[in-house]
């Protein structure tokens, strides 16, 4: 499988419009993080305001991130 090729991207971006025309992709702010990871953690992984994996302080950083609404996607 080559991602690079427009053969394969195009349905990937088919897809992705189809779900977004249907308000199940939608763009998400602010993300908790740890000051030590690149990435972010979900809600379930900050416990009294501390990352679960490392007990530092989590913070809040505007990562702008596309997000899928799973839940609407199973009712509908």
């Amino acid at each position: 499988m080559i991602t690079c090729d427009p053969e394969y991207y195009k349905w990937t971006q088919w897809f992705f419009v189809k779900l977004f025309e249907h308000d199940l992709a939608y763009r998400s702010n602010p993300r908790s993080t740890g000051p030590e990871m690149s990435g972010g953690l979900a809600n379930e992984q900050v416990e009294n305001g501390l990352c679960w994996r490392c007990e530092t302080p989590v913070i809040k950083r505007d990562l702008e991130q596309w997000l899928f609404a799973l839940l609407n996607m199973l009712t509908n």
